[in-house]
């Protein structure tokens, strides 16, 4: 019956690509996948791995949960935003000047109560409201995104190491980020002391057995039974052992 299944999804894949519904998906896809060989799926990691089975990776670790900042492209908005509103200042002071010349109606000016309806506060609570709050939200959650911490090396490291194990599992362009080392953030950042930040620099520290646990990582199972199983360090014992120190 598997090779059936292999021999079909075969068939499937000579076909041209115009004659398969955009919702096809093979019954049995977990069995199917099962399967398949190493060099079969090596050979198609675009098919059989994907974003299904990265996501799933990034997704075990709260360290491995890194994206692009965009750090220019948000400095270019913020820029953006805020000579959008010094142009809105500049015409709210020609209308106060204008409100204010020897010749003009006595208005008062020192009354937002008196100046309801005036073209002047229709534009101080019109668009000069609605850009301050736009540019005031965006600085607020770009404020919060500068301020988290850089993304440790061995964290990029480890994603990438996981994309250079599968190749062409993600397009080439749309796993770049990676590579933009000084424009990550992680979405869930550790707050580490500066010792145990200095020891994990080391990688002897890293592979320290009696911290290690092994943790079964579902996504890589069947895929590269090079590394069926993948490391991690236990926080509490390590926070116990760095505690004996101080």
């Amino acid at each position: 019956m598997a090779t059936e299944m292999v021999s079909e999804m075969r068939s499937v894949t000579r076909r041209a690509s115009s004659n398969l519904p955009t919702s096809f998906v093979p019954n049995n896809a977990t069995e199917t996948s099962a399967s398949l060989t190493k060099e079969e799926i090596e050979a198609k990691e675009w098919k059989y791995t994907g974003y299904r089975h990265y996501s799933q990776f990034i997704a075990s670790d709260n360290d491995l949960l890194i994206f692009r900042s965009f750090g220019a492209l948000n400095a270019r908005v913020c820029l953006a935003l805020q000579d959008e509103i010094s142009i809105l200042e500049q015409e709210l002071a020609t209308l106060d000047k204008a409100s204010s010349d020897l010749g003009a109606p006595d208005i008062h000016n020192g009354s937002f109560r008196a100046d309801v309806g005036s073209p002047r506060a229709k534009l101080l609570k019109g668009r000069i409201y609605l850009k301050l709050k736009e540019y005031n939200e965006f600085m607020f959650h770009y404020s919060h995104l500068k301020n988290r911490p850089p993304v440790p090396k061995k964290d990029s490291t480890s994603v990438s190491h996981w994309l250079e194990n599968h190749q062409n599992a993600i397009q080439t362009e749309e796993c770049a980020y990676i590579y933009h080392t000084s424009d990550l953030f992680c979405v869930v950042p550790k707050l580490k002391s500066p010792l145990r930040s200095l020891f994990e620099k080391s990688l002897l520290f890293r592979k320290f057995y009696p911290w290690r646990v092994k943790k079964k990582d579902i996504e890589l199972e069947g895929h590269d039974p090079k590394l069926n199983s993948i490391y991690r360090i236990s926080e509490s014992t390590v926070l116990f052992h760095l505690s004996l120190l101080r």
